[in-house]
């Protein structure tokens, strides 16, 4: 499952929208599942400075929230 995420980049200083996906984790006991965050799409990832080229570092993938 993938969701857009809007936020500041600080590499364009900017506001920035990338492709956040989510993958679905059992909560025990509770019938909904949870989702938490897995992956992202950004076209900038392997050039960002503040990332290394590693999607758990991006600072939109930090502001995203899981649900």
């Amino acid at each position: 499952m993938g969701t857009l995420f809007s936020g500041y980049c600080p590499e364009f200083g900017e506001e920035r929208t990338v492709l956040i996906n989510f993958t679905e984790i059992p909560i025990l006991g509770s019938i909904e599942p949870g989702y938490k965050k897995s992956s992202l799409q950004c076209d900038h990832l392997e050039d960002c400075r503040h990332t290394g080229g590693r999607e758990m570092n991006c600072p939109l993938f930090i502001q995203c929230p899981d649900f």
